[in-house]
């Protein structure tokens, strides 16, 4: 399994979070938010690496078309939307490395949800 550096300390949490999912289904919505907090809260390393991720399957898409017909604006707009909050995570990092209550995820990690939805399914389509 390949992990990014940044989630290297974060395994045993993460593992521990799968694991109490499987035990207790009832809340969707805060398990997704924890997962995302987990994963990308206070590591913007990490969402680079969706986005960088966003842009092979924006080349992979332009090959497998041959350049014609290639994309809706929704993929490129998730690249930037990714890279935006990855430049606001290191922002936060280094202005208040001690910000843990963060209220501005509640509004950022559904935004990024469903616009990262939308990109794929634009893609795939």
């Amino acid at each position: 399994m390949i992990m990014f550096p940044t989630l290297r300390g974060r395994w045993r949490s993460l593992h521990c979070f799968i694991f109490s999912f499987r035990d207790n289904p009832s809340s969707l919505w805060r398990i997704t938010l924890e997962l995302l907090g987990i994963l990308f809260t206070g590591n913007p390393l990490n969402s680079v690496a969706v986005a960088a991720v966003f842009v092979a399957l924006c080349f992979a898409k332009r090959a497998k078309t041959g350049g014609e017909d290639f994309l809706s604006r929704w993929p490129p707009a998730a690249i930037v939307g990714w890279l935006l909050y990855g430049a606001w995570e290191w922002l936060i990092q280094v202005r208040k490395p001690e910000a843990n209550i963060r209220i501005d995820l509640l509004l950022i990690y559904p935004l990024l949800g469903l616009l990262s939805i939308w990109a794929l399914y634009r893609l795939i389509r």
